[in-house]
């Protein structure tokens, strides 16, 4: 069974790129309504190469006309041609006609290369331990196009040490990625360095980035903060703002919780069917895939509604990892693309793409 890609409070979770949409407030709904469901269908999973067993994430985004998928941790046999057996992100490229068609380069192993590459300290430190248990890793988020440039991806960093879900949040920063490749070059300095929040998780309305993460405090039950930035500022620290409950403060440590057992990913978009901002993640410690409405990007949230339940995962462990891609949603938000990653045995996994339908 894979690691939960974030820490959700380390979301290795929520990519979320979603339509351009206005401001704060789409709806005047003050007590947001379930949507209705008309149909629930199984697209396939994303293909991987024949040496991949499993790998974990799924985000994409839309960058020059093609879908980027980046993933998480992705296991493979035989071993690489530099001798290791996993890597702690990957990425591929699929035509939008054809999103569970994905490939990318490899090497003469038949292994895919990184996505981000590791610093030589950070090598040195995974080199000397050897194990996939201990380790620093590097998981991916949101995408987020950059004109002819790219993309901006999002990511966390983390040590990975013994025993389940056992993570140690360092920080998260962007990369920027070149157009039809599949890596990207980080950012010199992190973003956000613990204990603020690990913010890896975007939506776009307008001229306005809003970021979600875990709180990063030690407060259970994944709680899920927001701030927001000017997207010409993305990548300056001090330009961003946190809502508190009542208002956008500069003092992280003011930051309201915004959404609770969030097991992992969690996407938000507006949803111009819906007429309302959409949350999808899956159940707690659940098969499920769950979904909730808000009249504007930091609630209020409705109570948590099953869309669809998964597909069995191995025994002993859970679907995880369930999020919508709102860049691949047809006929103005009442078709919607969810994806989620199903357990198959140690260490291997599928990502699904399920279509949803509102009435």
């Amino acid at each position: 069974m894979f690691a939960s890609q974030f820490l959700l409070p380390a979301v290795s979770v929520l990519a979320l790129l979603a339509s351009a949409c206005g401001n704060d407030s789409q709806s005047a709904n003050p007590t947001p309504q379930a949507p209705r469901i008309a149909g629930v269908r199984e697209l396939g999973t994303v293909a991987m190469p024949p040496n991949v067993i499993g790998r974990d994430g799924g985000f994409s985004g839309i960058v020059n006309g093609r879908l980027l998928w980046t993933f998480g941790d992705t296991f493979y046999n035989p071993s690489a041609a530099d001798g290791s057996g996993f890597r702690s992100n990957t990425a591929a490229l699929a035509d939008l006609s054809n999103p569970l068609a994905a490939t990318e380069p490899l090497d003469s192993a038949g292994a895919p290369w990184p996505f981000l590459a590791f610093t030589p300290q950070e090598q040195r430190y995974n080199d000397s331990t050897g194990k996939p248990d201990e380790r620093y890793a590097l998981w991916t988020g949101s995408i987020i196009p950059d004109g002819e440039r790219g993309a901006l991806v999002f990511y966390e960093k983390l040590k990975v040490h013994a025993g389940t879900l056992n993570y140690e949040a360092i920080g998260c920063g962007i990369a920027r990625m070149s157009r039809d490749t599949t890596f990207a070059v980080r950012d010199t300095a992190l973003l956000f360095t613990t204990p603020e929040p690990m913010l890896t998780l975007a939506t776009v309305a307008g001229d306005t980035v809003y970021m979600y993460g875990g709180k990063n405090d030690g407060t259970p039950y994944a709680p899920v903060v927001i701030a927001r930035v000017a997207r010409s500022q993305i990548d300056r620290r001090s330009a961003y703002r946190f809502w508190d409950g009542g208002g956008w403060v500069e003092d992280y440590r003011r930051a309201a919780v915004i959404l609770g057992f969030i097991p992992g990913d969690v996407s938000i978009s507006w949803n111009p069917w819906l007429k309302s901002w959409l949350a999808v993640h899956s159940g707690f410690f659940a098969n499920t895939i769950q979904m909730r409405t808000a009249p504007s990007p930091q609630g209020p949230w409705s109570d948590p509604v099953t869309m669809f339940t998964g597909a069995d995962p191995a025994a002993g462990s859970n679907d995880y990892a369930g999020k919508e891609q709102p860049h691949l949603a047809a006929e103005g938000g009442r078709r919607i693309s969810v994806t989620y990653h199903q357990p198959t045995g140690f260490l291997s996994g599928r990502i699904h793409l399920v279509e949803v339908v509102f009435n």
